[in-house]
């Protein structure tokens, strides 16, 4: 059951008591976009355990958009590489799309980590006008 982070473990024990151990591919991947969802949804500052959890308001990018895209996906990165262990090698890049799209769209690579044979994962990510942001597989 080491896909699962510890809070998504504890709740599968209380439904399934007999389950104890999983390794499936499918799981590990749907754990890590939830927490990516949470994690860059999360605004820098607003969590008590730690003050740099999340992203920063991206608000501020947005305005000098073209110019912040680097700063967006190195951000993205390195937040990423920093709060979800699971995932190795980050790279996140800009995906342009129409210019009467109000959202901005990343591709998030990286590496997943599972103890046997690492994975090569891809990830699509976009941030809307309110700067809430998707995650999906």
């Amino acid at each position: 059951m080491s896909d699962l982070r510890l809070l998504e473990r504890v709740r599968e024990w209380q439904h399934t008591p007999g389950l104890r151990a999983r390794n499936h591919a499918g799981t590990r991947v749907t754990s890590v976009v939830k927490h990516l969802q949470l994690l860059l949804n999360s605004r820098v500052g607003t969590t008590l355990m730690d003050g740099q959890f999340g992203l920063p308001d991206l608000s501020d990018l947005k305005l000098t958009y073209p110019d912040s895209v680097q700063d967006m996906e190195k951000t993205i990165s390195q937040t990423i590489e920093t709060y979800e262990p699971r995932l190795t090698r980050v790279g996140v890049n800009f995906v342009f799309q129409d210019d009467r799209t109000l959202s901005l769209f990343f591709r998030i690579e990286a590496t997943l980590i599972t103890g046997v044979k690492n994975e090569e994962i891809i990830l699509e990510s976009s941030v809307d006008a309110f700067g809430k942001m998707t995650v999906r597989t």
